[in-house]
């Protein structure tokens, strides 16, 4: 009797699009190399199938971009199956017998960086946000779990005034500042009320190549003056 030999074949996903991924492939002497160029869709399905291959154990590994920093993971389904029979983040071991058909799914997450600054309001009517930074000053950031603000993140200013958020994955978000005796928020006018009653910014990070994942999200201000004190006898 004849066997039909296995098939493999490897798909790549990436958010954002414009990169190249390359994936490896190593097993029963086949050792073979695929550049996946991943367009502004995000997608590369085109020329990764191995065809009528030895039945064994194979190894696929990915390489990064250099400079990309994110999640990655890969899942392999076996026979069209709709749960993934191996997994990993980069790399992982399959094994192929007669008659098989083999997808592998590679996914990669680019991470975005959340950007703010917190000035001085000089003239304290939230008007003139040219005022100096104002350093170690906390900064929350929350995430939304479908119930809730979830605090995940905090930082302070720096001696300029600015503050940053990295690895930071699609997902809904709220920037809020802390509360500070003696001083007021004037800025921003308006926005999203923080859990702690300050105004705060909010932000959806979309799963959408050169949209979403991977880019930088700035312009998040804030700004407040220090109320001042009268003494007499």
């Amino acid at each position: 009797t004849n066997e039909r030999l296995p098939n493999l074949t490897i798909v790549k996903y990436a958010a954002p699009g414009e990169s190249t991924f390359q994936i490896d492939v190593e097993g029963n002497d086949l050792e073979d190399s695929w550049l996946a160029d991943v367009s502004g869709d995000g997608t590369d399905v085109s020329g990764a199938q191995f065809q009528s291959i030895a039945p064994g154990e194979y190894e696929l590994s990915e390489i990064l971009p250099e400079g990309w920093s994110g999640v990655s993971g890969v899942s392999c389904y076996l026979n069209d199956s709709g749960d993934a029979e191996w997994s990993g983040e980069t790399d992982v071991e399959i094994e192929l017998g007669y008659g098989d058909n083999v997808t592998c799914v590679f996914n990669n997450t680019e991470y975005s960086v959340i950007v703010g600054d917190k000035f001085e309001d000089m003239d304290g009517e939230g008007e003139d946000t040219s005022g100096p930074g104002v350093e170690n000053w906390g900064i929350t950031l929350y995430e939304w779990d479908g119930e809730e603000w979830d605090d995940v993140d905090s930082t302070y200013t720096d001696e300029s005034g600015i503050f940053s958020f990295g690895n930071v994955l699609p997902g809904e978000y709220l920037i809020c500042e802390s509360n500070s005796d003696n001083w007021y928020q004037s800025f921003p006018t308006s926005g999203e009320e923080c859990p702690n009653g300050s105004t705060g910014y909010t932000l959806e990070i979309l799963d959408i190549p050169n949209e979403g994942a991977g880019q930088t999200y700035d312009g998040h201000r804030f700004g407040n003056y220090e109320l001042g004190s009268i003494a007499g006898f």
